[in-house]
């Protein structure tokens, strides 16, 4: 009661449901491509499959170039009117060169109590962000990093730089498992979105092959076999 699912299901639950919306569509769409194409007369029997595969191939294509175009284009739109108030923050908060970091390092003042007033302004908040994008990275953050941020924590928090440090490192720990989460995520919908693409292209083809089938037989009639029966 009031606890919903985990991440692991609600992951492998939308994969599931992504995978089998992929195989239904396009067979549904295979079908009709094959269904509806005029009969082939004097083919060989494998090359009229092979046309209705390919067919249906070329019908799971296009939905996806389509699915793609129309979803680019909601984004592109989304973003757009997001971007007013995102690249201000953006801006700000990542440098725009590697100088930053180095203008940062050399105009540090030492953090005490008394400049409270300034650790709170939007400039110098700016500045630590910068400084602590750089534990996000592989290399983590350098001690002169790691020792300033924690002097800041210090004097904003009143705890000792042991303490303060022990909080940096807490935080860079998490926010570092944190990206990481997120790109292990990332990696397992590329996976399912694959899965589902190469389910679809197949599925695509074997509803054309079946659509193709049904076209050229007598389904209508009693005892019917197959084509041309």
């Amino acid at each position: 009661s009031d606890q919903g699912v985990s991440a692991s299901t609600f992951s492998v639950g939308a994969g599931l449901f992504m995978l089998a919306v992929a195989m239904l569509s396009s067979t549904v769409g295979g079908y009709l491509a094959g269904r509806l194409r005029a009969r082939w007369s004097g083919l060989h029997e494998k090359e009229i499959y092979f046309r209705d595969t390919a067919h249906g191939f070329v019908t799971w294509a296009l939905a996806t170039l389509f699915s793609v175009a129309v979803l680019g284009a909601a984004m592109t739109h989304l973003v757009a009117g997001a971007a007013p108030n995102i690249t201000p923050a953006v801006m700000a908060a990542a440098p725009s060169d590697a100088s930053d970091l180095l203008v940062d390092a050399m105009f540090r003042p030492e953090p005490t109590a008394n400049s409270l007033v300034r650790l709170d302004s939007p400039t110098f908040r700016d500045e630590v962000k910068r400084t602590a994008a750089t534990g996000l990275r592989g290399g983590g953050l350098s001690p002169a990093d790691r020792t300033y941020l924690a002097r800041i924590v210090a004097a904003r928090t009143g705890l000792d730089q042991a303490s303060a440090e022990q909080r940096v490192d807490a935080v860079v720990t998490q926010a570092k498992a944190t990206a990481d989460k997120a790109r292990k995520a990332a990696a397992k919908f590329a996976m399912w979105l694959t899965a589902a693409m190469i389910a679809g292209a197949v599925f695509a083809m074997l509803g054309a092959v079946e659509g193709g089938y049904l076209r050229d037989s007598r389904w209508w009639e009693p005892g019917w076999q197959g084509p041309g029966l």
